[in-house]
């Protein structure tokens, strides 16, 4: 059998010494690494925000309810920023609606909603994009 000698404790603290430099390191990857992804997907959250406050603000106003697309597209340009273009696609148990600009861009975002409607609840399909 081995003994060990605790006391001197050479070998403990160099390990110690090492995972902490280790985390350290992990650490400022992963921080560096993080902010590089916010900054290159900062123009997608504002997409994605800006779409969401729209349909969530025609929603809570039954802006879809007779899924009228006048009455939608009307909506839409009155909310929706000048300098973005929006497209859509509703589809409900009668059949699909759809509306709106299309894509001139290779930078949009894509999502869905749910949103209410004469029929029920409904699913709202969109693309957003900035304009040149």
């Amino acid at each position: 059998m081995h003994k060990y000698n605790l006391k001197s404790g050479k070998g403990f603290i160099y390990t110690l010494d090492a995972i902490v430099a280790i985390t350290l390191v992990t650490a400022i990857i992963l921080t560096f690494n993080l902010s590089f992804n916010t900054e290159f997907n900062s123009s997608s959250i504002t997409l994605r925000t800006i779409a969401g406050d729209l349909i969530n603000v025609m929603n809570e106003k039954e802006m879809f309810y007779d899924l009228d697309k006048i009455i939608i597209n009307n909506e839409i340009h009155k909310i929706l920023p000048k300098n973005y273009k929006f497209s859509y696609k509703i589809k409900t148990k009668d059949g699909v609606i759809e509306s709106g600009d299309q894509k001139d861009k290779e930078d949009y975002y894509s999502g869905y909603a749910i949103i209410k409607t004469r029929n029920g609840l409904s699913v709202i399909t969109y693309n957003i994009w900035q304009k040149e």
